[in-house]
């Protein structure tokens, strides 16, 4: 996959202009901002989400998407522009979990399909998840111990 090949500085750049014109053309703020404990947060890459939706073998409409470790809301803002049941973004970050919150009073695009949206507040491994078919998309939200603790929570 081609996420698999380093980054080089150029690369770095044309996401930081990719992310910076999704936020001026949206009226959002979901690029790049201060470290986590697992690094920089910087959002998914438009072309990034479209190409992993491209290859996915289920029907979302039979799906809640969770976005665990949301950030600003990206995965969800992008997400509802497929026919998912619901979106769901879960972040810990509190400053990061109000900055969504506005960001999903300002997104309706033309291209919505999905209009029950959501960001929670909350530590993903902790979180009650909805008892229902999840679609869980993780990008870039934690490593180390705390990745390893949010698997054992989800099994």
């Amino acid at each position: 996959m081609a996420d698999d090949v380093p980054k080089g500085p150029l690369d770095v750049v044309k996401e930081l202009e990719a992310l910076e014109r999704f936020d001026a053309r949206c009226g959002t703020d979901t690029g790049i901002e201060s470290p986590r404990p697992s690094g920089w947060h910087m959002a998914i890459a438009v072309a990034t989400f479209s190409q992993a939706m491209s290859v996915i073998a289920v029907r979302p409409e039979e799906f809640v998407f969770v976005d665990i470790g949301s950030g600003k809301g990206r995965g969800v803002l992008l997400a509802s522009e497929y026919p998912f049941k619901r979106c769901i973004g879960v972040e810990l970050d509190p400053d990061w979990h109000a900055i969504a919150t506005k960001n999903l009073a300002v997104w309706h695009p033309p291209t919505q399909r999905c209009t029950d949206l959501e960001v929670i507040c909350a530590d993903a491994v902790t979180f009650e998840y909805p008892q229902e078919d999840l679609f869980l998309f993780y990008y870039n939200a934690m490593a180390g111990e705390a990745l390893g603790e949010l698997l054992n929570a989800l099994k």
